[in-house]
């Protein structure tokens, strides 16, 4: 027995085109390389709060902006100085610039926010200072996809030991030390753990403290409350000195001393 056909050929060709044109459209969807900051404020903090605006655009490996038209979904996550930290997600368009109020337990002075994409979390932004006694801080320029590095110590030691300010799992703000291989690749070496700073923020001892060892970075706290991190000497003797504020580290300062003559 001869089936018929149930539609005319016509239509059947027409189907046929117009499932492999969206079939070829789904294919071609390109994916996120990266995640920039294209704008970001910060109105006030009142007490325990921070609050202000951002725009964010994701973009794929051409630099084209995937989210002008569809809404990506993209977290960011608030930490302060106290290593509190609070999380926010929303579906986002490069077009929008969205408010955030984000608000904490206890009061604070500084904090960090990092934005990614919440299905992707290794495509992030560069990190932010959010400083209450002064406006946004930008502290780096990196970010999956493209820039620069967002080390603490940039062409300052950075063939001995390369410092990061990061956080970790529980999201408390630690520096990360690593050291280079042979081929110029990143090891991690270890870090200088939030425990460590925690009794000398805002407490400054009365002389200048040893607290730790990684590679070779040693960290100290100075009696002006600041932080250093001295790496080397390198094969010439030259130690370079990193001297901060707070964590996540702020208000950096550079210097440099010949381990070998003791001079500047």
């Amino acid at each position: 027995m001869k089936l018929k056909n149930l539609f005319p050929i016509g239509i059947v060709l027409v189907l046929a085109v117009a499932l492999t044109l969206i079939s070829g459209m789904l294919a071609a969807q390109p994916a996120p390389a990266s995640l920039s900051v294209t704008g970001i404020t910060l109105n006030g903090c009142a007490s325990n709060t921070f609050d202000g605006t951002y725009q964010i655009a994701v973009r794929d490996s051409a630099g084209v902006t995937l989210n002008s038209a569809t809404a990506y979904d993209v977290s960011a996550i608030f930490t302060t100085d106290g290593g509190v930290y609070n999380t926010l997600s929303y579906p986002t368009l490069s077009t929008i610039v969205y408010s955030y109020t984000v608000a904490f337990n206890q009061p604070f002075v500084t904090g960090t926010v990092e934005f990614f994409l919440t299905n992707n979390p290794s495509i992030r932004s560069a990190t932010y200072i959010m400083d209450c006694t002064g406006p946004t801080v930008y502290l780096s320029t990196g970010g999956t996809g493209g820039g620069n590095d967002d080390r603490l110590n940039p062409g300052r030691g950075d063939l001995l030991n390369v410092l990061y300010a990061r956080r970790n799992t529980a999201g408390q703000n630690e520096i990360w030390v690593y050291t280079l291989n042979s081929l110029s690749q990143g090891v991690f070496a270890g870090s200088f753990p939030y425990s460590l700073f925690q009794p000398y923020l805002n407490n400054p001892p009365a002389q200048n403290t040893f607290l730790a060892r990684v590679s070779q970075s040693t960290l100290y706290v100075l009696s002006t409350g600041e932080f250093q991190i001295n790496v080397g000497p390198d094969a010439e003797g030259k130690v370079y000195s990193i001297i901060f504020t707070g964590l996540p580290p702020r208000s950096l300062k550079y210097a440099s001393f010949n381990a070998f003559r003791g001079g500047q």
